[in-house]
């Protein structure tokens, strides 16, 4: 068998969990590799706070309770 694709965009996704208390928040998205969790917060109606959109002013702060992020562009924050 031979197999051929052509024009596929063949892209992860992710299960991200969302859990905040006080934004009475634990729910579950689908977030594609090619978009930041914040956009795919907002796609699914689900507001997360941020003020810039650059990860400079730390309002989207958020804990990574297991796995990992890939965040290239921060330079702002420490891993911790």
């Amino acid at each position: 068998l031979s197999y051929i694709f052509k024009n596929r965009n063949f892209m992860a996704s992710y299960k991200v969990r969302l859990v905040s208390a006080s934004h009475k928040l634990d729910t579950t998205i689908d977030c594609p590799d090619n978009k930041f969790i914040l956009e795919a917060a907002e796609e699914n109606k689900i507001e997360l706070p941020y003020s810039c959109r650059a990860g400079s002013c730390s309002t989207c702060l958020g804990k990574v309770q297991s796995g990992s992020v890939d965040q290239p562009d921060q330079t702002f924050l420490d891993p911790e």
